[in-house]
Parts: structure tokens; sequence; C-alpha cells
């Protein structure tokens, strides 16, 4: 069976998909939203890159192609957000520091400093 074919795999990816799309509609309205409700976007925001890095990570444990291909894929995604190499350590520490940004947003926006 491919790793495409699992029952929770294809969960995960519909979720981490209807996450995205929902996080995507908010943006534009993020400034005018109300203080409660940006902080409810930044903790929607964690647990999109949380869920995006288990979904990476259980990539580096299969030996499928395509699971292998998509992850070289993101590999290449990394590289154009400026990361010097592609190692998966490498992209499980830019997922933290994603998640420390948007810790860090939601600090400021509880603090009314953003």
């Amino acid at each position: 069976m491919s790793f495409f074919d699992s029952e929770i795999v294809q969960n995960e990816i519909a979720e981490i998909h209807n996450m995205q799309a929902e996080i995507i509609t908010m943006i534009p309205k993020l400034p005018f939203l109300m203080q409660d409700e940006q902080v409810k976007y930044f903790d929607k925001m964690i647990d999109l890159v949380e869920k995006q890095k288990v979904f990476y990570m259980r990539l580096s444990l299969t030996d499928d192609p395509r699971a292998k291909q998509l992850q070289e894929e993101f590999k290449k995604a990394a590289i154009m957000l400026g990361m010097t190499s592609n190692t998966d350590q490498d992209l499980a520490l830019l997922y933290e520091s994603f998640k420390d940004s948007m810790y860090e947003l939601r600090r400021k926006t509880i603090d009314g400093t953003l």
C-alpha cells in the first residue's frame, strides 16, 4: 500500500488543506478582526504549522517514492524561503521557527503591541 493510500494520511492531507484554505481567507480580514479573533487566527496558524511538521516527519519515515518526491518539494520550497541547506533537521527547525514567530505575534496581539 502506498503512503498516500492510507486513510490516516488522506485525512491529514485533507485537514491541512482545509486549515490552509481557512487561514488564507482570513488574511485580508486580519487587520479588521477583534483582538480575540486575531488571537484565534494565530492559534490556527500554530496548529497548522504543527500539523505540517508532523506530516513532513511522516514523509521522512516512509520509503514510498511519491512521498519522497513530496518531501523533496518541501525541501525546495524551504530553500526558496531562504534556507541554505535542505536537511531534514533544518526543516524541523524551520517549522519550529515558524511556530515561535506565530507565538510571538499572538503574544503581541494579546499585549496590544502589534
